[in-house]
């Protein structure tokens, strides 16, 4: 009787440890997807903000723009509210930039190749085009990878062709993929 009574104590000791052990488990995979969920929330509001509409890419909406806030009337920048679609290109020229934008020495301007790269529309263009998608996504991408990176994790960011980025985040205790997420910033969607 005690052999038996020894053995169902046992067995009942080894069933709530194996509970115990699969609801700790569980609650850190919902910790983990809950980090997760905030991480890309963060790098979807850093896509959101994201515009070139002064000739250089940023999260940072420009502080003022030419047509509100009494602005700068020289500001290649429409709006500095991302709500705006007017906010992500330039919608004129700053005729006090001179220099070569994005270190692009010429731009096709007006169907003619090579020609200089200081008008903020001319230099956005050529940074929309497929093979200076790097130079587009590349600060944004930088932001991203500024984040905090959840507890548990592993985040990679890569830049696609596509015009996207492409985050990867890993559960580092269960090695294994937890996400994939391909960003698509309102700004790539001017890049026709």
């Amino acid at each position: 009787m005690t052999v038996v009574l020894a053995l169902a104590v046992s067995a009942s000791a080894l069933v709530l440890n194996s509970a115990s052990r699969m609801a700790a488990s569980h609650r850190d995979q919902i910790a983990l997807n809950e980090n997760i969920e905030s991480f890309l929330a963060q790098a979807a509001a850093l896509g959101d903000s994201y515009t070139c509409c002064s000739g250089v890419c940023t999260t940072t909406p420009p502080a003022a723009s030419a047509t509100q806030d009494g602005g700068n009337a020289n500001s290649s920048c429409a709006t500095n509210n991302p709500r705006d679609d007017r906010y992500f290109f330039p919608f004129q020229d700053n005729p006090t930039t001179t220099s070569a934008l994005f270190g692009l020495n010429t731009c096709r301007v007006g169907g003619v190749s090579g020609q200089p790269c200081n008008r903020e529309p001319d230099a956005v263009t050529e940074v929309c085009k497929d093979p200076n998608v790097n130079l587009l996504l590349g600060p944004l991408k930088t932001a991203i990878d500024a984040l905090a990176v959840p507890p548990n994790a592993g985040v990679t960011t890569a830049i696609q062709p596509s015009k996207t980025i492409r985050i990867t985040i890993t559960d580092t205790i269960n090695n294994r993929v937890a996400r994939v997420y391909d960003l698509y910033p309102p700004m790539a969607r001017f890049c026709a």
